[in-house]
């Protein structure tokens, strides 16, 4: 959905530090601990697959984690332009994910690799 076409990820090419960096693509390949991901290899059904992180009863995929939930808000807010953290969407969902800003991708590394550290704690 995010991938626009054919060519290296800007990502990959620009002055990210290698600890977001790696977050990014983890994310972007699904090779994430989010339920929708766990649960594939433990037979859980998709609509089973739910966000324990919060009460809304809404499967745990990476549009969910991005724009939805809200146990990452503050993250949002701290690093995402309103448009982002306010009426999420999945236009709003492929523009971020599609970004070739070095300056969004790095806000979005970053909020990743807050929401996954927070995770693991």
């Amino acid at each position: 959905m995010h991938k626009q076409e054919y060519k290296i990820e800007t990502y990959l090419i620009c002055n990210i530090d290698k600890k977001y960096q790696s977050v990014l693509s983890k994310f972007r390949l699904y090779s994430n601990n989010l339920s929708i991901e766990t649960g594939r290899y433990t037979n859980v059904e998709r609509k089973d697959r739910l966000c324990i992180q919060c009460t809304m009863s809404m499967i745990e995929d990476d549009y969910h984690v991005l724009l939805v939930c809200p146990k990452y808000r503050h993250f949002r807010q701290k690093l995402f332009t309103p448009y982002f953290c306010k009426w999420p969407s999945l236009q709003k969902f492929t523009t971020v994910m599609s970004s070739s800003s070095p300056q969004t991708l790095l806000k979005l590394s970053k909020f990743l690799f807050l929401v996954f550290k927070e995770r693991q704690t």
